[in-house]
């Protein structure tokens, strides 16, 4: 579909800082010139754009770059801090459950671990 291709292009501006976070992104028809596609193609693009939360419509004003999507090559490990961090995000955890059973074999089998023995289990979230 052709708006995809221009929602990625956008994407890809966005992220590179061509649109940078705060400022407009080029009016439709701008948009209409420049990828030479039609306003029905720049909108539904656009609208995606909006329901992934990296922009945002203002009445009569305009559409603003609110954030860069986060993304991560995949040529190293990392966490969900690190990317965050890395994307000058701060992160906050709050546990949201907090067990300790010796009642799962399956696990306890997994780990190695004799059939008495306690397993922490959390879980928490990222905010």
């Amino acid at each position: 579909m052709l708006y995809v291709k221009v929602l990625e292009s956008l994407k890809e501006k966005i992220n590179a800082d061509v649109y940078c976070v705060g400022s407009a992104l080029p009016t439709e028809k701008q948009l209409i010139e420049e990828y030479q596609v039609s306003r029905i193609t720049i909108r539904k693009a656009v609208d995606e754009l909006v329901k992934l939360k990296l922009v945002e419509k203002r009445r009569g004003s305009g559409t603003y770059v609110l954030e860069k999507q986060y993304s991560h090559q995949l040529n190293s490990l990392a966490g969900t801090s690190e990317i965050l961090t890395h994307n000058n995000k701060t992160v906050k955890y709050q546990v949201t459950q907090f067990l300790m059973s010796s009642d799962n074999a399956p696990v306890h089998k997994l780990l190695g671990l004799k059939p008495n023995e306690l397993v922490l289990y959390t879980s928490s979230e990222v905010y």
